[in-house]
């Protein structure tokens, strides 16, 4: 932020368009929802000096979430659908804890993927309609720097339901993806 007089203002933002978008192709053809993941290769650099705008590390390929963030948790974020059934004018976050992957796959009736993980379970507090494709972030062991450890992909139709956990795209498992389909 910056100081205008007495008035604090946001830097200006930044607008871009895509210049291509790169969908995984195996895109829910092996469960629901499977491999739902995408890039968005912008029409030019993210200025990330401003201070309001910063970059997010890519967790390590295979990077075991359960066994590292069941005792943190992590956040959500986005400008779905609130919990008064309208779309957010600014963005949103919820802490959410990861939930254990047989629990969460015994309320999803067996139909989740390795490469889904799950997130939430508590009343009020999810990501909604709207979300999906929006970051799932865990900390890292002492803070900064934060890993995007998800991509919001699914859950229940009424979000926010106790025991009822969202599903999200786990980005460990796709690292090597991720870095074979960047270009400069």
């Amino acid at each position: 932020m910056t100081r205008l007089g007495d008035e604090y203002c946001s830097l200006p933002a930044q607008n871009f368009t895509a210049e291509a978008v790169v969908t995984h192709p195996d895109y829910d053809t092996r469960v629901k929802f499977s491999d739902d993941i995408g890039l968005i290769r912008l029409n030019r650099p993210i200025d990330l000096s401003g201070g309001n705008v910063r970059a997010i590390c890519l967790p390590p390929q295979g990077l075991n979430i359960q066994r590292i963030s069941v005792r943190q948790g992590a956040w959500a974020a986005g400008w779905g659908i609130t919990e008064k059934g309208t779309a957010s004018n600014r963005m949103l976050h919820v802490g959410l804890p990861i939930v254990d992957k047989e629990l969460c796959n015994a309320t999803y009736k067996g139909e989740l993927s390795d490469e889904q993980l799950c997130a939430g379970g508590r009343s009020g507090q999810d990501s909604c309609s709207g979300d999906s494709g929006g970051p799932l972030i865990m900390s890292g062991p002492i803070g900064p720097p934060y890993l995007q450890i998800g991509v919001v992909s699914y859950g229940p139709v009424l979000c926010g339901q106790m025991n009822v956990p969202g599903i999200y795209t786990s980005v460990s498992q796709y690292r090597n993806w991720v870095e074979n389909n960047m270009r400069p």
